[in-house]
C-alpha cells in the first residue's frame, strides 16, 4: 500500500480500493483534461440573465447540498450562483472540441450564444460557497452516479 503524498506516482499497475478495502472502478479516458477555473466573465462580454433566470427555475435550491433558495414563499437568491458545468472561461475549447452538439435544447432557450456554452443543459444552482468549491475543484460532480 501506498502512502499518501506529493510525488507523483511512477508508471505501473495499482489496484485502487476504497476505504472499506473494495476496488474502485477506474476508467481510462482519452477526453482532453480541461482545467478547472473559476468560471467568471473577464472578457467583458454581457452575458444575457437568461442563463441565470432559467437555472434558478429549474432548479430551485443548491443541486449539491439541497438547500432551499426559497424562504417563507419567496424566491432569495443572494446566497446562490447559476454556475456553468462546463466554465465559461474556456469557451474555446468548449468550441474546439464541438461540446455543443451534446445540447438538446432548442437555440433559443441556450441564449444567443453559437456554442451553445450559456445552455441550461451546461448549468446547475449552487450555493456560493460550493460553487467555489466547484471551480477551485474541492469538489467534483460525476454525472454517471445518482
Amino acid at each position: 500500500m501506498l502512502e499518501a503524498d506529493d510525488l507523483p506516482l511512477e508508471p505501473g499497475d495499482y489496484v485502487v480500493l476504497f476505504r472499506d478495502q473494495s476496488p474502485v472502478d477506474v476508467e481510462i479516458s482519452n477526453e482532453p483534461l480541461a482545467r478547472r477555473v473559476y468560471s467568471v466573465n473577464t472578457s467583458g462580454r454581457v452575458i444575457s440573465p437568461h442563463f441565470t433566470t432559467h437555472i434558478r427555475k429549474r432548479d430551485r435550491k443548491c443541486v449539491v447540498t439541497g438547500q432551499s433558495a426559497e424562504f417563507g414563499g419567496f424566491a432569495c437568491y443572494g446566497l446562490f450562483e447559476a454556475a456553468h458545468i462546463f466554465p465559461l472561461a474556456l469557451e474555446s475549447q468548449w468550441i474546439q472540441h464541438g461540446h455543443g452538439r451534446h445540447i438538446s435544447e432548442s437555440s433559443t432557450l441556450a441564449d444567443q450564444s453559437h456554442s451553445m456554452i450559456h445552455s441550461t443543459q451546461n448549468g446547475m444552482l449552487l450555493r456560493r460557497d460550493i460553487h467555489n468549491l466547484f471551480d477551485s475543484y474541492g469538489i467534483t460532480i460525476n454525472p454517471d452516479v445518482s
